[in-house]
């Protein structure tokens, strides 16, 4: 049997309310990311400007996952870009809450599995130019860079290239919605409900 005083040795949890709704950081960390990735895609545009493929001009944005040698867009960049606009959006999620909900004035320690995935990711592309210099480029299909380059290669369908995009797309779609669904900003939420 535990005695009374056994119950109450442990110091009351101190508790810092927020005058911040909840809702408000899923937004404002939205707003925050749009910026960052608007002024590194300003860097892009005011470094290398426009690329012109058979008289075509592509944008900055595009020029992220050109494949120059190819004229192709790259699936490994894709996913290597993918991942890190993800990891750099919950990092900023996990920072908004923080500063903004739990009033911690700290940096947020990165997830346990995150530096692995963003490895991965880059292994990826790393690879990618090994292979290309070994075996060669892949086939460049049409003379335009279109969305299909990231499942074809050489104007055909490569289904290793479809599952590896399908494979990224549920691993950040599942990466989100866990970040999303955790109690970051709902514990203070809670707490100043009950009170």
């Amino acid at each position: 049997m535990v005695s009374r005083s056994a119950e109450i040795s442990e110091p009351p949890a101190a508790a810092t309310l927020s005058r911040i709704r909840e809702g408000l950081v899923l937004p404002v960390a939205t707003i925050v990311f749009l910026v960052l990735a608007g002024i590194f895609l300003l860097f892009v545009w005011a470094g290398i400007g426009k690329y012109k493929i058979a008289g075509e001009s592509y944008s900055p944005l595009q020029l992220f996952f050109l494949d120059k040698d190819t004229n192709t867009y790259s699936l490994s960049k894709l996913q290597l870009l993918a991942w890190t606009a993800a990891a750099a959006f919950g990092y900023i999620y996990l920072m908004t809450a923080n500063l903004l909900i739990q009033w911690k004035f700290a940096l947020p320690d990165l997830p346990e599995g995150l530096p692995l995935m963003l490895g991965i990711s880059a292994g990826t592309t790393v690879s990618a130019i090994g292979l290309n210099s070994h075996v060669g480029r892949k086939g460049s299909g049409p003379v335009s860079p279109s969305a299909a380059d990231f499942i074809t290669s050489g104007g055909i369908v490569a289904p290793e290239r479809l599952q590896y995009l399908i494979w990224t797309l549920i691993g950040i779609g599942g990466f989100l919605s866990l970040l999303l669904a955790a109690d970051h900003v709902r514990q203070e939420g809670v707490l100043r409900r009950l009170l």
